[in-house]
């Protein structure tokens, strides 16, 4: 059975390892950079289970990229990565989706066992 796809929206120096592990663990990965990506991979792909982004670098982009995992009726699951700090001052409540938080540092490897957990 193929594993679904992931979208990794994290900087450059965390996205390049957390892709290569997903990727050995059979996923499919597809790393974005702008909203535009993000966008066009939702529109084109119906697989992407879950998107590992970026809390804290460029809070308006992940802002934007998380709207586009709830826009046209979707209901994408969020990984957000932030540091121990920043979680500790998120009201992360309950909601319709099961977004989760990931406090930095983390290893590619822990993000991989996130994603492949039921």
């Amino acid at each position: 059975m193929a594993r679904p796809a992931i979208a990794v929206a994290l900087p450059s120096s965390e996205a390049t390892p957390v892709a290569a592990e997903l990727r050995a663990a059979g996923f499919t990965v597809a790393t974005v950079t702008h909203a535009d990506e993000l966008e066009a991979l939702l529109a084109t792909r119906r697989d992407v289970a879950v998107a590992i982004l970026d809390g804290e670098t460029d809070l308006d982009q992940s802002l934007e990229y998380y709207g586009l995992l709830r826009d046209n009726g979707r209901a994408i699951p969020a990984l957000m990565v932030m540091s121990d700090r920043a979680l500790a001052r998120m009201d992360v409540g309950g909601g319709e989706v099961e977004d989760e938080f990931f406090s930095r540092p983390y290893s590619a490897e822990s993000l991989r066992w996130r994603v492949e957990a039921p």
